[in-house]
Parts: C-alpha cells; structure tokens; sequence
C-alpha cells in the first residue's frame, strides 16, 4: 500500500496544475516594458536645454522602465516622474550644456525578472536656447449632441475569476442621452506628440465644476474629449462651458479662453422606451459608455487614454481566465488534502 504522503501528492500534482492562472488571449497584458514614442528622437539635434526626456510605452502594471542621462560616462544629475502609467518623464536638475552630445538609456525591471533589461540607448545633441513656452490652446471645434443607449440588465453572471463581469445582457430599454464633443487644436513647438489637454467644463462660466483629461495622439495632432453629459434634460443649464488647458513637459499649464455651447434643443426630458428584452452577448453591442470615435471616451469628466490597466479593472487582470472556469474547488479539495497529515503527538 502506498504511503498517505505520496497519494496526498499524487492529486495533488494535477491539482496544481488547474490552479495555475492559464493565458486568456482577450486580457493578457505584455510582459515587461515595450517603449513606443521617446523626446528627443534618436540622434536628433538642437534640442532644447532644458533638460526633459519623455519616454512612453506599455508594459505590465508592475514592470516599471528607468531611464537616466549620462555625458559621456558621467551620469547626469536627474529625477524621473510617472504622470500616468506608461509615461516616463526625465528632468535634469540643471540645464543641460549646449551644443553637447548626451547619452539615454532606458532599461526595465520586471515583476517576475528582476534582472534589469536594456532597452534602448540613443544619443543626442543640444541647442543653445530653452523650450519656448507654447502659447494659450484654443478649441478646434466644439459642439453637443443628443444620443441614444441601450439600459440593459444582466442575465448571465460571470464567475469568479472571469475576465468580465457579465456573458449576457438583456436589453431593457432605451434612453436619450446627450454628449460633449470638444476639440483642443494640435499643439505645435518642440513637445508636438507629448502634451497632456485638459477640459474644464460646467453649467456656467463661472462653474467649471467638472474635468477631463487626454493625451496628444503620437506624432501630434488634435487633443479630443468625447464627454457624457448625462441624461436629456438633466442638465442644470442650457449651455455647456469649457476652458481648454495644455501641459507640455517643460513648464506649467497653459489656460485658454472661456467658450460655451448652446444645448437647449437637446437638454429636453429623457424618453425610456420599452423594448422586446432580447438578450446579446457581451461585446455584441455598444457597452454603457462607449466611444463611437477612436480615442474618445464618454464617462462624465473621463476622457483617458492612458493605456491598460491590467490589474483589477471589474475583475480583469493577468490571473483571469480563457475557459471561464474557476480553480477555486480544486483548492478546496487540495487544502482537504493536507488536512490529511499525520499529526505528531
């Protein structure tokens, strides 16, 4: 007859094995840090002294990327900041010399390989002047419109572990909603492609009471906000105020003017209209919130586009899994197994 310890570890190998987290193809993230835009550019030349370095990438939640400047093999007094995650900012604690050839280097430190990891070196050459500041943003555009949104329920559940809340939802209505749709002009100057915009809106111009933030598309571009603005007719006022403002790696904030759309014709009372209750499948339909253009996001005072989160976001994350299936009565069989040892008296 085998020995108890040896059957215990028989089941409980196989055990084991359906308790490790499988990939799910839908909501693994990247292991370690994939760089993907970098101030200055490579070998570039002219480069302001003030003494910024932006690197953007995506990586897992815990993998973080250091990055340090060096003249020639002396490092570079400097510090890095994290506005967001992926977003990687160097400033030097000096301005740097001019007309100088300077080294970065970024490397990695994952959260399962603490062995650092190089990434990327590059080299470049400074200027003689700082960065100019931009000037006060202005909306390229800016308008509000009435939209209608599925009200649904959820009829199935998922499971502990799954990598979404619910597998199927039933359409229960529909209601009138209304949204923001502003524009901040493309930023120009030596940071095209690494500003932050930032809307603040409200009922009145002198109750900006609500915000947004987003990010300038790589290689520049118009900075959008796409804001839900809640049901029609629950509005407090018949306009939408807004102030755009711009921050570039080097300096403060720059506020722009005041402006306000008229959404009078919108903001009547909301409509719910009954429906057949058929049911969809998750991701057949628009979700609660949804954006119809890329990059725009319509959660009141939410426009980010700062990357995944791969942890933790309604159940997502990197343990989630693709069969659906938890492994949590295997554990409660394999903790039932080591209740089995033999205690020593």
């Amino acid at each position: 007859m085998l020995p108890r310890s040896l059957v215990t570890a028989l089941i409980a190998v196989p055990l084991l094995t359906t308790l490790v987290p499988r990939e799910a193809e839908a909501c693994s993230p990247p292991f370690g840090f994939t760089v993907e835009q970098v101030y200055p550019e490579a070998d570039a030349d002219d480069v302001p002294i003030d003494g910024v370095i932006v690197v953007i990438g995506e990586g897992y939640t815990n993998d973080a990327a250091q990055v340090s400047v060096s003249l020639g093999d002396v490092p570079v007094a400097g510090e890095v900041t994290q506005p967001s995650g992926g977003r990687y900012v160097w400033r030097s604690a000096a301005p740097l010399e001019p007309d100088t050839i300077y080294t970065v280097h970024v490397e990695t430190e994952g959260m399962f390989d603490i062995s650092e990891k190089d990434l990327l070196d590059f080299e470049f050459t400074t200027g003689s002047a700082l960065a100019p500041v931009h000037a006060a943003p202005t909306l390229a555009s800016a308008s509000a419109e009435g939209f209608e949104r599925d009200v649904k329920e959820c009829v199935e559940p998922g499971s502990v572990g799954d990598c979404i809340d619910c597998h199927e939802y039933k359409v229960v209505g529909v209601e009138q909603r209304m949204r923001l749709i502003a524009e901040i002009a493309a930023p120009t100057g030596p940071f095209v492609g690494f500003h932050v915009g930032s809307l603040a809106y409200g009922s009145d111009p002198g109750i900006l009471d609500l915000s947004a933030t987003n990010y300038e598309p790589p290689g520049g571009g118009g900075i959008v906000h796409v804001l839900d603005l809640g049901l029609a007719g629950s509005w407090p006022s018949d306009q939408v105020c807004m102030r755009p403002a711009l921050q570039g790696p080097v300096g403060p904030p720059v506020q722009g003017e005041i402006s306000c759309v008229d959404i009078k014709e919108i903001n009547q009372e909301p409509i719910v209209s009954p429906t057949t209750g058929e049911s969809e499948s998750a991701g057949e339909s628009e979700s609660a919130g949804e954006s119809e253009s890329a990059g725009e996001s319509e959660s009141a005072g939410e426009s980010e586009s700062a990357g995944p989160n791969y942890l933790g976001e309604k159940g997502e994350g990197c343990g989630c899994r693709s069969d659906g299936e938890a492994g949590w009565s295997g554990l409660l069989v394999l903790l039932g197994l080591a209740g089995l040892r033999r205690r020593r008296v």
